[in-house]
């Protein structure tokens, strides 16, 4: 690495050598110019991207508030559904078939024997 660095110095050195002082200056001028053109499409670049992550930051956070809005809404829904469940379990064990066909069973029984006997 020491050895291309010398090798760029000495190139320098024989290089500048040969031109006149306002032939340097205009490359000089010159690549400054350059330079502040990049240096200004660089900033333009920066710029955008600043924007594009500001858009995308508005964004992320109103997604966001969709899903705290939707987690709570689901909560809720949550919620509701377990009540009634619970409440349709209870309807359920409260009006069992069972306990109606043995009523019903024992009704029909009676009206054949009532049926049956004859009455004086």
């Amino acid at each position: 690495m020491k050895n291309l660095l010398d090798f760029v110095q000495i190139y320098e050195k024989v290089f500048y050598s040969y031109l006149s002082n306002s032939i340097i200056f205009r490359l000089f001028c010159f690549f400054i110019i350059d330079n502040d053109d990049a240096i200004e499409a660089l900033h333009a670049i920066v710029k955008r991207q600043k924007e594009i992550g500001v858009t995308m930051n508005a964004e992320v956070d109103r997604h966001n508030e969709i899903i705290d809005t939707l987690t709570d809404r689901t909560g809720l829904l949550d919620d509701r559904v377990r009540r009634q469940t619970l409440l349709v379990k209870t309807i359920h064990r409260k009006s069992s078939a069972l306990g109606l066909w043995i009523v019903i069973i024992i009704l029909f029984i009676a009206i054949i024997v009532i049926v049956a006997v004859p009455f004086k």
